[in-house]
């Protein structure tokens, strides 16, 4: 899906290159402490990697300019889809074993803290260990199912919205990354919040551009947006995406903007809707009323409320590589000024990191997890600029007509037309009268021919 780019996309643009920044100067900092490195040798490589990819990049398109541009059709042939699917799969396989092989340990059963998303996934999880024990292999089974759901709804969601390698690498950091490995077996309340994100994400990718009118789509995925944002406040980020639903490409002569705002419309009461819904469930669970529960929800919210440091337990190695990717994009995406590369997820990626950096993230865990599977969608969508070009232009056919024509020498041609010339009668340019026709005779009866006649 690549969507006609506007000033609006340019400003986005801007915006998400001072994220990539600081989510890159954050990752290198940490990573020069690792090494016993000053930790503005960080900050150094940063600025001094961000010149020169801008710099190489801007090369490559004026020496591209110097010569004639051959127009490729876009790839995302049958091969690439299938070894896209392919390796997701391999992708899958290998985080499920991964976790799966931390079974044999003690026993952990989870405890209620009180927080709205804890409480929802403890009463599940408690269900469940009713039929199978509440053990260790048990919450790893679940929370694993749990880390699948949502990474099949991410693979769908970002192949939808940025392409294939976009999917492939949000994938692959999800399941075979150690940052996810430890993360998921241990903090199941923010794989279910992680759950209602990926599922909200994934109809916002079946919304998307929003040009029709669709109702069950924008209801669907307003009310995940309503759960998630129930659960972790910095989910109301996804409403950060309604102006896409009114851009639309130039080939287009429809006027849709009725259509995109009853999109924006429904998608907003969906989120309401999914707000009370989570309160309508808590209320169950705790057993208070669901009046209380809507208020707590709302009171609950409050600047600075967790003084977490987001990325600092995160996977230096595999953030650093997603970081290395991240930077070569923002020139990247900005000089491809015909098509959006990714605004969309570009405006999720700076919701969330503001929300997040104001303090308004109850569960920071989620968001984190969040904010890294975006950034590594982003990373992956770097090859598909790369490689991405516009398709040619159909020409206009003309159709061809079979004739059988002879061949003939000018001078036999010449020829000809003399012979015809001194051959043909001259045609008389005066009125000339109607030739006469001899008149017939008709009798009633036979007349001999020797027949005398008196005169």
């Amino acid at each position: 899906m690549r969507l006609r780019k506007t000033r609006f996309s340019d400003i986005v643009w801007f915006l998400y290159g001072i994220t990539v920044l600081t989510f890159s100067a954050l990752i290198f900092t940490e990573s020069a402490g690792f090494f016993f490195l000053d930790k503005g040798m960080g900050l150094l490589f940063t600025a001094a990697f961000f010149l020169i990819s801008t710099g190489l990049i801007i090369l490559r398109y004026y020496l591209q300019k110097k010569k004639p541009a051959e127009k490729d059709a876009k790839s995302g042939t049958k091969v690439m889809n299938i070894l896209t699917f392919v390796f997701a799969f391999v992708c899958l396989a290998a985080g499920v074993i991964l976790r799966l092989r931390q079974m044999q340990s003690a026993l952990i059963t989870p405890s209620l803290t009180g927080s709205a998303c804890e409480d929802i996934y403890n009463s599940i999880f408690y269900s469940i260990s009713a039929l199978f024990g509440g053990n260790l292999g048990t919450i790893i089974v679940f929370n694993t199912v749990l880390t699948v759901i949502s990474s099949v709804c991410l693979f769908f969601a970002m192949r939808k919205i940025l392409g294939n390698f976009a999917a492939v690498l949000s994938v692959c950091f999800a399941f075979v990354s150690p940052y996810f490995c430890s993360f998921g077996l241990s903090k199941g309340p923010e794989l279910l919040s992680l759950v209602f994100d990926m599922l909200a994400l994934l109809f916002l990718s079946l919304l998307l551009p929003g040009r029709k009118a669709k109702i069950g789509i924008a209801l669907a995925g307003g009310l995940f947006v309503g759960l998630s944002a129930f659960t972790d406040f910095s989910a109301i980020s996804f409403l950060l995406a309604i102006p896409m639903f009114f851009i639309r490409d130039k080939e287009e002569k429809e006027d849709t903007k009725n259509r995109a705002f009853i999109n924006a419309v429904l998608y907003i009461v969906g989120t309401v809707f999914g707000i009370c819904l989570g309160a309508l469930v808590l209320s169950g669970i705790r057993g208070k009323l669901f009046t209380d529960e809507l208020f707590g929800f709302v009171s609950g919210i409050r600047l600075f409320s967790n003084k977490a440091h987001i990325f600092a337990s995160s996977d230096l190695a595999g953030l650093s590589i997603v970081a290395l990717l991240l930077i070569p994009g923002i020139a990247e995406g900005y000089a491809l000024r015909k098509k959006d590369q990714g605004t969309t997820v570009a405006l999720l990626l700076i919701g969330f990191c503001v929300l997040d950096s104001l303090g308004l993230s109850g569960n920071i865990g989620s968001c984190e997890m969040m904010a890294v599977l975006l950034f590594a969608g982003m990373a992956g969508n770097l090859f598909d600029m790369f490689i991405y070009k516009e398709a040619p232009e159909k020409a206009e056919t003309i159709p061809e007509v079979l004739e059988e024509i002879e061949i003939k020498d000018e001078e036999t041609e010449k020829t000809e037309e003399t012979e015809k010339a001194a051959t043909a009668p001259l045609e008389n340019p005066l009125p000339v009268p109607k030739k006469k026709e001899r008149g017939q005779v008709d009798y009633d009866y036979d007349v001999a021919d020797n027949a005398d006649y008196d005169i």
